[in-house]
Parts: structure tokens; C-alpha cells; sequence
């Protein structure tokens, strides 16, 4: 779904990124193990296999014994395209759990944390996560300048992040003008006159 809107001036386009980079790529704070048949979703757990489990709950001891602290369910609704969170869709046909988050005492500790702080760092890496998996990520473009940026998650960030950029060619637009102007005065009006 695009957004073309005017601003003082210059058209505004807002667009889908086709090429987010997926935030599990970037250095996170908790480590996210999550196994599904159809889906390639992230196991940042070296050699932890879904199948030498028989529930969620001894995958969870385990994880406990290698240090988990504070360790948070995955939950995923499929149809029609997939989201997640750590709060459970309440429909046993299309959702269900999917894995974990967790963050270790070495985590907490490296960043200084309280279990608090860190259940709301979890919680929010999840949400983000869903923002790649549903499409919500976005980037914007100026048109006629080249001005553009993606992989805002939210469209009313970029919009944002848009409307602050055309923010500043105005600016420097004026700061041109002045300028030119200055430079005219200088060259074409006498000196007497202009200190009069």
C-alpha cells in the first residue's frame, strides 16, 4: 500500500520495503528459537533441535539449565500470511506456539537489567520481529531530489523521517536564496546606497 502526499512543495512517496533486512540479523538482546514445518523462522540456539523434545515445557528446562532467566513463549497465527507475539491468538485451529525468546543472567547483567526491564526488551524484539514477518516495513522518497531512505518499521515513521528531510531542503533552499541575494545586492548596488 503506497502514500503519495504534497509537502511544502515536493511529493512524498511513501512505500512498502520489498528488501527489509530481517532484525534478527542485528545485535539483539534476546536469543530467539523458533521451529515450524513450513516456515524458516530463527534458532539462535546452536544445535538445539525441536524434535528431541516432547513438549514446549521440557524445551523450556532445557533452556533454563543453559542459562535462560527470563524466557518468554512465541506464538504464531497463520492465515492468510503470519504474525507472532508472545501473547496467544486464542484460535486452536490457525495458532499456536512456536518457539521462545529468552535472555540469559550474563545478558542481564551485561546490560543491567532487571527481569522487568528485560520480559519489556523481549516483548519488544517480538513486536519488531512481527513488523518483518506482516510486511510492516517501509521507506520513503522525494521525488525530484535525492532524498530517499528505507527500512523504517512503521509507515508513519518514514512519513516522519520524510517530512523531517524535506524539512531541511526547505531550509537550505532559503539559506540558498538569501545568499543569491546577498550576492546581488553586492555586486549590483552601489556602496553609498547600501550603507545609507
Amino acid at each position: 500500500m503506497d502514500n503519495t502526499i504534497e509537502y511544502k512543495g515536493y511529493t512524498i512517496k511513501i512505500a512498502q520495503d520489498e528488501y527489509p533486512e530481517s532484525p534478527r540479523s542485528w545485535d539483539n538482546f534476546g536469543k530467539m528459537v523458533c521451529f515450524h514445518k513450513r516456515y524458516n523462522l530463527p534458532v539462535e540456539f546452536t544445535g538445539l533441535d525441536s524434535d528431541n523434545y516432547g513438549s514446549w515445557e521440557e524445551m523450556k528446562e532445557y533452556l533454563i539449565k543453559q542459562g535462560a532467566i527470563v524466557i518468554l513463549p512465541i506464538f504464531m497465527y497463520d492465515h492468510s500470511g503470519i504474525t507472532v507475539s508472545t501473547k496467544p491468538y486464542g484460535d486452536r485451529w490457525d495458532s499456536g506456539q512456536v518457539g521462545f525468546i529468552y535472555a540469559t543472567r550474563e545478558d542481564l547483567k551485561r546490560e543491567g537489567f532487571t527481569k522487568k526491564r528485560a520480559t519489556e526488551f523481549l516483548e519488544n524484539e517480538v513486536k519488531i520481529y512481527d513488523q518483518f514477518l506482516t510486511g510492516d516495513i517501509w521507506g520513503y522518497d522525494v521525488e525530484g531530489t535525492t532524498e530517499s531512505c528505507w527500512g523504517f518499521y512503521g509507515q508513519k515513521d518514514a512519513m516522519a523521517e520524510a517530512k523531517s528531510a524535506v524539512d531541511s531542503l526547505v531550509i537550505e533552499e532559503a539559506r540558498k536564496k538569501a545568499e543569491k541575494t546577498k550576492r546581488y545586492i553586492q555586486s549590483h548596488v552601489p556602496l553609498n546606497y547600501r550603507h545609507a
